[in-house]
């Protein structure tokens, strides 16, 4: 007797790290540079040269890119970039790891100050956090049929399931061209810009993947000859796109994080020869994770008819798809503007800082922070240009129904929309709407038919008589009547006359042995 198996891929997390360190170092200016006045700008991009995973421990090597945006007053005012490089070499302690795996491993930027020593000197600081992971894929062979000469009986259940159908990691090359709207001066010197992904929706098509959304570009420059003018432009570019993905079809679910990579933001001249176009080349970092729901009818019992028959179970977990939960909220505040009054505000910009998540009564609890960057024109003659970066906490509940503490999700937190308004030059006006997304994941251990051999043991069975009338108890099925008696299910229901599985107490059912 052979039971045919129905295969189902999953992935589990064998081992999951998390290190935080605080790369900085205080720098000197270069000489070809002018005094520092005031910071204008400043933000920090985590890049990884290499991760080597080893004997319970990986390491991981990268820089912390550092760029900063500097107003002097020399030569009447100026404003300067500057770049900075940071390596670093962190190591994580993972149990059960060997140099042969594959670790995904994934950084954020927590913080990042940058202070003035003196015109010369510049101290950076920073909080960088580094998660790392190991994922098995694994099959779970779930019984679905039965062959050989011995016809037993047996019982299905469905069983609903969460297959793997897609695991890896990929890129997707963005190239786009921006021109100047005709009210724009032309661009002399870009000084500082920033991407960033708006609302982006992937989705899985027939052995592809369709993308949607938009980035976001803010381009600070100088205007083409009226020295010292500074003009700040932002807009946003529509995306659209497919790449290949064997193996997924339409209706599978989606669980794709991305981000930006490697970028280039380069100017160049339009059919004129007027510097007013601005090309964005971008690649996408991808993690690739897609499911299918299945519903599986799996054998969790048989019986033998014509002869005994041994069975065998193991328990396995399964995981299925439990819920894929969207969710809104609110967050406002008033800023004080500390180098002011605003007159201009020429650049806003917000991000999600997520402190905690843990599992409550009515769904995921979540804390952290708006980090509100903002860049304005005062009405000081000693310091025309002003900062402001704040921080304003936030605490959401993110809504599931029947959350149990050992689901599994990850959930990704963007902001929808950001409203900065100046109030009368002493304060900024902040509203945002922040969007926390997940998909989370039950596993359900089961008890999983295994083995099935013909025994030649007939003690019991030799016993039973050949025909007799049964009288229905309270809690008898046609399954364990039919089980008791080594009978077909379907026998007995020929044989009484039974259009349905359901039983009354006290029915009598004639049974038959063959």
């Amino acid at each position: 007797m052979e039971i045919i198996r129905n295969n189902i891929h999953m992935d589990t997390q064998r081992s999951a790290a998390c290190i935080q360190f605080t790369p900085g170092e205080d720098m000197n200016v270069p000489d070809s540079r002018p005094d520092v006045s005031t910071i204008l700008l400043s933000d920090g991009e985590v890049v990884l040269s290499g991760i080597r995973p080893g004997s319970e421990q990986v390491t991981v090597e990268g820089d912390l890119l550092v760029r900063i945006l500097y107003h002097s007053e020399e030569n009447g005012g100026c404003f300067v970039p500057l770049e900075v490089k940071i390596p670093f070499k962190e190591t994580l302690h993972m149990n059960a790891v060997t140099s042969s795996d594959c670790v995904t491993v994934e950084t954020c930027l927590e913080d990042l100050s940058v202070e003035i020593i003196n015109s010369r000197k510049l101290s950076l600081h920073s909080l960088v956090t580094i998660t790392a992971e190991v994922e098995d894929l694994y099959d779970v062979e779930l019984p679905v049929d039965v062959s050989g000469e011995e016809k037993p009986e047996y019982r299905y259940v469905p069983v609903d399931v969460c297959q793997m159908v897609v695991s890896k990691n990929d890129i997707f090359r963005l190239k786009e061209e921006v021109s100047l709207p005709g009210t724009y001066p032309n661009i002399e010197k870009l000084l500082w810009s920033e991407v960033s992904l708006e609302e982006l929706d992937i989705r899985p098509m027939e052995e592809k993947l369709m993308l949607s959304g938009a980035v976001h570009l803010f381009a600070l420059y100088e205007s083409a000859g009226e020295k010292n003018n500074i003009t700040a432009y932002e807009t946003s570019v529509p995306v659209t796109g497919t790449m290949d993905c064997h193996g997924c079809k339409e209706g599978m679910t989606p669980d794709i994080a991305c981000t930006i990579g490697q970028k280039s933001i380069m100017v160049r001249p339009d059919e004129d020869g007027e510097e007013r176009c601005i090309n964005m080349d971008l690649v996408l970092e991808l993690s690739v994770r897609i499911y299918e729901d299945q519903q599986v009818e799996m054998i969790t019992d048989l019986y033998g008819v014509e002869n005994e028959v041994c069975t065998e179970y193991t328990e396995q977990p399964l995981r299925k798809l439990f819920k894929k939960v969207t969710g809104k909220t609110k967050v406002s505040d008033k800023l004080p503007v500390k180098e002011g009054p605003m007159l201009q505000l020429l650049y806003s910009h917000g991000e999600v800082l997520r402190e905690s998540q843990t599992i409550g009564p009515e769904g995921i609890v979540l804390k952290g922070f708006l980090k509100v960057k903002a860049l304005y024109i005062t009405g000081d003659d000693g310091k025309p240009y002003g900062f402001l970066e704040e921080l304003i906490p936030y605490s959401y509940t993110l809504e599931v129904q029947g959350i149990r503490e050992t689901d599994v999700c990850s959930v990704r937190a963007r902001v929808e929309q950001l409203q900065t308004i100046p109030m009368g030059g002493e304060e900024l006006e902040v509203k945002a709407v922040l969007t926390f997304s997940t998909i989370l994941f039950r596993t359900q251990p089961l008890q999983i038919l295994s083995a099935a051999a013909v025994s030649k043991e007939t003690a019991g069975r030799n016993e039973l008589p050949g025909m007799v009338i049964y009288v229905v108890k309270e809690g008898d099925s046609l399954w364990t009547i039919g089980r008791k008696y080594y009978v077909h299910v379907e026998r007995i229901k020929e044989l009484n006359h039974l259009e349905t599985d359901q039983l009354i107490a006290g029915q009598k059912l004639l049974i038959v042995r063959d």
